[in-house]
């Protein structure tokens, strides 16, 4: 009766937590994706392929495939016992290499909202470093994982497998950092350069699809850190992993859309900037004053 009261019953329940949050992400994708269907038709669909636009392909359709199958190993008890540590390995290393995709689109706004060379090099430095410390911490991880043999692998399946909350912890900090440098970043350059431009579409989607953004994937990155170090059950540390991979990809997908939406439009009549947008065969007007032609240039 112990065992059932202080081990079966509270593990089977953060099992049923975990698989719901996997649930609601791939809702999350779907309700996403029939959103902005109309306007990836018009922007990325209709337009030549480029870089971006493969770039933009990946982050959009990767984890419609990939987390369901977070869903599948958490959800199904077949799986045999020595076949749980490869998979999971497999199918989270993709994890840490669509973070940093969408974090290089957004490591590159910064870029060309600042034009400096100085910044460059720096927004360069930081990105790479960060990276490296991330797949470190990542491998680190990896090599840890363990099974609570105490869990029965007929109710938990593959659940069972857990590491050092250590490593996620400083994955998640280091994507916190960049997210509050970038914010920050974002609104010091945003207001400098286009302080007298606040209600041009330009502007609204810097603050929308840049501060806006930037805040929320670090209030979910905070809420991974406090659940990861502060939960007594260690079954829980994945519980909202899931949920910022799914944000990465979605928030910079979405800034991508509105990027081109504006400059499809050709933006509002006190604007003015030349611009030539990723999957576009010819350049689109945007104008701006604050910018020169060759400020904003995606390939």
């Amino acid at each position: 009766m112990d065992f059932f009261d202080t081990v079966l019953v509270p593990g089977l329940i953060a099992k049923q937590a975990l698989n719901y949050t996997n649930a609601a992400c791939l809702a999350l994708w779907i309700a996403d994706y029939f959103d902005m269907l109309p306007l990836e038709i018009s922007c990325v669909w209709n337009q030549k392929l480029s870089k971006v636009n493969i770039l933009y392909f990946i982050l959009k359709y990767f984890p419609a495939v990939h987390i369901p199958s977070f869903f599948l190993y958490s959800f199904l008890t077949s799986i045999p016992p020595h076949a749980c540590k490869p998979i999971f390995i497999l199918n989270t290393i993709f994890v840490p290499v669509i973070i940093s995709c969408a974090q290089a689109v957004l490591f590159l706004r910064i870029h060309i909202l600042g034009q400096s060379k100085r910044l460059t090099i720096y927004l360069i430095a930081h990105y790479v470093i960060s990276i490296i410390a991330i797949f470190t911490l990542s491998i680190v991880f990896y090599t840890e994982l363990r099974v609570l043999e105490f869990l029965p692998h007929e109710f938990f399946g593959c659940g069972n497998l857990i590491a050092n909350g250590d490593y996620t912890s400083g994955v998640y900090g280091i994507v916190l950092f960049n997210e509050l440098v970038m914010a920050i970043l974002n609104l010091v350059l945003s207001y400098r350069k286009y302080v007298a431009s606040r209600s041009t579409p330009l502007m609204r989607i810097f603050r929308r699809d840049g501060t806006g953004y930037f805040i929320a994937l670090a209030v979910v990155s905070t809420i991974n850190i406090l659940v990861n170090r502060l939960h007594p059950d260690p079954q829980y540390s994945f519980l909202l992993a899931v949920v910022q991979y799914a944000l990465h990809p979605i928030f910079t997908t979405r800034m991508i859309l509105h990027l081109r939406q504006v400059a499809m439009s050709g933006g509002s009549t006190n604007q003015s900037i030349s611009q030539n947008l990723p999957g576009r065969a010819k350049t689109a007007n945007i104008r701006l004053s604050a910018l020169k032609p060759k400020d904003i240039v995606y390939t």
